[in-house]
């Protein structure tokens, strides 16, 4: 009986087990814990516990309070223009415009990536929306290596909203 019930519990649990494990792990690289980190600005409510995997412990609350006032002007705005048929969003700036850099030291790395506002226009006469990207703007970040990878101990990025400047540019994505 004890074998029955072993074997097929080990085929749950063992997997189970292994894959909680490798969920807490860090990333593989200065660059990917920066990009994962963003892309829990997509799905605010539900990714705060995967946007702290990315964070060096010493660092998470206030890294977590920086990505909450962040995801709070993007909804704010979002607000204001969704009476509009408006969205505005986070979106990947790349390519060799917005090359991303990378310099490791050790267990130590600064890592940089370009980000952009993407704003949507419902268009109803297409049945879809139409858009437009804002220039792009570096995420610039520290990583730190710990025994099981890669983790963000500070992170600087631009405003989501700025100022206009007298060229024409803003200092944030949007000039809300």
């Amino acid at each position: 009986m004890a074998l029955c019930l072993g074997v097929p519990l080990g085929f749950v649990a063992v997997p189970v087990i292994r894959d909680t494990l490798a969920a807490s792990r860090g990333s593989n690289s200065p660059q990917e814990a920066l990009l994962s980190f963003t892309f829990t600005f997509d799905s605010p409510a539900n990714d705060t516990l995967t946007a702290e995997r990315y964070i060096v412990r010493s660092h998470r609350k206030t890294m977590l309070r920086q990505r909450a006032d962040y995801i709070a002007a993007i909804e704010a705005t979002n607000a204001k223009i969704q009476a509009q048929g408006q969205a505005a969003r986070l979106a990947e700036a790349s390519g060799a415009t917005y090359p991303a850099t990378i310099d490791i030291h050790g267990d130590h790395a600064n890592v940089s990536m370009y980000w952009q506002a993407q704003v949507d226009f419902a268009n109803p006469k297409i049945g879809g929306a139409i858009g437009y990207q804002t220039d792009g703007k570096p995420w610039t970040a520290t990583a730190d290596h710990e025994r099981d990878g890669w983790r963000l101990a500070s992170l600087t990025m631009p405003p989501w909203c700025g100022t206009l400047n007298g060229d024409g540019t803003t200092t944030g994505y949007l000039k809300c």
